[in-house]
């Protein structure tokens, strides 16, 4: 029987599309694999039996075992023991034909590390659309992760400092408000005795002291808060000249012994035996010392133990202000100069104040070009507060070659 040339031309067709569709499918397959290889991320095929059928370049690297390592073995071989319950869920889904997308979990490597991923598994089908095996891509996001929760705990502490600080400034609202009002009374009831015995010169002379006190005690409140605030602001101008250390502090001393006489402290200072120059505001300095005076009268128990000591240091003087009071946990010490911060808000209270003193001694000092610090050996053990601040020359020193004044006796 003959063939029809027509149906043989045919069959070669078909043979000839058949064979470039083989071709076309093999240069597609090169090119996928080709493509798994070289991927950064690990891609694994499995079995539904969770046995291990593929394993790229990205998974030996991900992971540190080698793929004659790991083809052939169960996926275990990565899942800790405490996440075997999660691989057998993923399989169970897997089976339904489900896709898992973005599915964060750890895993561990060869070494016995662990590495957090981030999984997309697909279903495998056979050309009967059923399913036979699963496709894993796995991403490493363990930096991102610590990103993520270096960041979270970036807001967390975010969140607790401005809370604190909320805290802070109700407690102080209020302690400000307390402080406000002491005087009220006192001055009410003076003006009311005043009136009872207008004809009483020595009961009128005693009320006008005591409310004088009291007014003078309401301005020293309100000046300090002003004070404060045009600091916060950049507002504050110094009035700044050539002074004397030792003038500086004999007008801290003044401000401060009222305090420190209440109290019955010993004070001793110890100054440079030559004289130091500044280039200061006078008043202010005086301001800033006798504010640590006057805070270690308030922290001192009576009969205590008071020095202020100025050293120079190269081009620096350093005043320290010790005293051998209740001193200052660790804790506080990185805070006792921020406002609204107190150590004890018994004494603040009991003593009278607001707690700003030592804020204004940290702005006035950086205002003048210098710094302060507050040291502790802890509670009950005392503390110092030492400023340091640039000095003046007392003349410029000659340069060589200048012309000297003649020795005595000679021409």
């Amino acid at each position: 029987m003959t063939i029809p040339a027509a149906s043989t031309d045919d069959e070669k067709a078909r043979q000839l599309q058949s064979a470039e569709l083989q071709n076309a499918n093999a240069i597609l397959q090169a090119r996928l694999a080709a493509i798994i290889e070289s991927s950064e991320d690990a891609i694994i095929s499995k079995t539904l039996d969770g046995v291990i059928q593929t394993w790229n370049a990205g998974a030996e690297r991900l992971f540190g075992y080698r793929a004659e390592e790991a083809v052939g073995r169960s996926i275990t071989l990565i899942v800790p023991p405490e996440r075997l319950d999660e691989e057998k869920e993923i399989l169970a889904r897997l089976s339904r034909g489900e896709r898992i997308d973005h599915f964060e979990t750890v895993r561990m490597t060869k070494d016995g590390g662990r590495v957090d991923i981030s999984l997309t598994v697909s279903p495998i089908r056979d050309a009967g659309g059923r399913i036979v095996g699963a496709s894993k891509v796995a991403r490493d996001v363990t930096e991102r992760r610590r990103e993520e929760e270096a960041l979270q705990a970036e807001r967390r502490k975010t969140v607790e400092v401005l809370e604190e600080a909320d805290r802070r400034k109700d407690d102080f609202l209020a302690l400000l408000a307390h402080e406000l009002r002491n005087p009220l009374a006192p001055l009410r009831n003076g003006l009311q005795v005043m009136r009872l015995a207008s004809g009483d010169a020595e009961v009128v002379a005693r009320m006008r002291d005591l409310m004088d006190r009291q007014l003078t005690h309401m301005v020293r409140l309100v000046d300090d808060l002003l004070d404060i605030s045009r600091i916060g602001r950049n507002k504050m101008e110094l009035r700044r000249s050539r002074v004397l250390l030792a003038d500086v502090v004999g007008s801290a001393v003044e401000i401060a012994e009222p305090a420190l006489a209440a109290a019955g402290h010993e004070l001793t200072v110890s100054l440079p035996p030559e004289p130091v120059h500044l280039d200061a505001d006078l008043i202010r300095l005086a301001q800033v010392i006798g504010n640590l005076l006057n805070n270690s009268a308030k922290y001192t128990g009576r009969g205590g133990h008071v020095s202020l000591t100025a050293t120079r240091e190269g081009d620096w003087i350093a005043v320290a202000v010790q005293d051998d009071g209740v001193g200052i946990p660790a804790y506080a010490l990185p805070n006792v100069f921020e406002m609204f911060s107190q150590v004890d808000r018994s004494i603040e209270r009991s003593t009278g104040g607001l707690g700003i003193g030592l804020a204004l001694v940290k702005g006035f000092v950086e205002m003048h070009g210098g710094t302060v610090q507050a040291e502790s050996p802890g509670e009950g053990q005392g503390s110092t507060f030492t400023l340091r601040l640039p000095m003046l020359k007392d003349r410029a020193e000659p340069s060589p070659g200048t012309p000297q004044d003649p020795e005595p006796g000679k021409l």
